[in-house]
């Protein structure tokens, strides 16, 4: 068995969220960014450290999971609220994580009534929403939170309530924008720095070799992980199975669209990019819109190296380097 994958560089994210989990939120946290940049580890390192102290309740739901049980769906949270959502959820059919997100409401009114919730902090984090709930029905969903989060302080009476939903694709986010019952924030990859010091933790200590990593992934973490641990930092049978799995289908809609003149563009500067091309590249997850400000209120800058335009960018830049080989 593998050893537990490092923690590194999310101390700052990490932060912000505790203040937050503090002070509470009137409008619900809509958080995504580039798929495997590290937001369930994020959701579960602030659940632990929740956990530990006194005046704090806190539920996290995993809604994407293919978990069968309550309590793998809800790990880490703490098992005495497992046991409540258990009996909530008797009978319930599955998916266990989906089900569970939508008798939220259900679920708290059940937990204030073991748990004392007045004045304590109440932290809820649903994670990857979107693909669980449907795209259709997001937007409706963070409505119900937001509504859910007042009802909560109105009876119940939290000291504060945070609740955060999470995201890995971006298709949602154009809808999401357009409504104000939601406040949208980006977690992206590491910075240099950081992969590099990941990279060491792995095992990876040539700098030749740290700087081709780099290079290729952004500093996405489990991008990271699977070259080291699963392809044995054998870079190009990494680049062949990202060819024939995420970029081969992206090409042939592309192609039968009639854009590969609009994708060559885009690749060259992803802010270059059509309507039609964005919506494709979006629904494959290759390409994220970036202008929303990050947890921590900084901004995203730009790198022609790695694809990152103003507006939009690769998830990792080993989709581009993939394409640049390809057109």
């Amino acid at each position: 068995m593998h050893a537990t994958i490092p923690f590194v560089n999310r101390e700052e994210e990490l932060r912000v969220l505790e203040k937050m989990s503090y002070t509470g939120r009137y409008l619900p946290l809509y958080i995504y960014g580039p798929e495997g940049c590290g937001k369930t580890r994020l959701m579960k390192e602030l659940v632990n450290l929740l956990n530990r102290r006194e005046n704090y309740i806190t539920l996290y739901i995993d809604t994407h999971s293919p978990t069968r049980t309550v309590e793998e769906a809800l790990k880490p949270t703490i098992q005495k609220i497992i046991d409540i959502v258990g009996e909530v959820m008797e009978g319930v059919q599955e998916p266990i994580g989906k089900s569970i997100a939508l008798l939220l409401s259900k679920i708290l009114n059940q937990i204030a009534g073991k748990i004392r919730v007045k004045g304590k902090h109440l932290t809820i984090i649903i994670d990857e929403v979107s693909t669980s709930i449907g795209l259709e029905k997001t937007s409706w969903y963070l409505k119900y939170l937001q509504n859910l989060s007042e009802t909560l302080l109105e009876t119940h009476k939290p000291e504060s309530i945070l609740i955060i939903a999470t995201t890995s694709e971006g298709q949602s986010l154009s809808e999401v924008m357009r409504h104000t019952y939601t406040d949208v924030k980006l977690i992206w990859n590491l910075n240099e720095e950081s992969a590099k010091k990941l990279l060491l933790e792995l095992g990876i200590s040539s700098e030749k070799k740290q700087d081709e990593i780099w290079r290729l992934t952004g500093g996405n973490p489990r991008a990271i992980i699977e070259i080291v641990r699963d392809y044995e930092g054998d870079i190009n049978a990494w680049k062949e199975k990202i060819s024939n799995i995420r970029i081969t289908p992206m090409l042939k809609q592309v192609k039968e669209k009639g854009l590969i003149k609009h994708l060559v563009k885009a690749v060259e500067t992803p802010d270059d990019i059509t309507e039609t091309l964005e919506q494709i590249l979006i629904q494959h997850n290759l390409i994220i819109y970036k202008a929303p400000r990050t947890l921590t209120n900084s901004k995203v800058e730009e790198n022609s190296e790695l694809g990152i335009g103003k507006y939009y960018a690769w998830q990792i830049p080993v989709y581009r380097e993939v394409l640049k080989e390809i057109l």
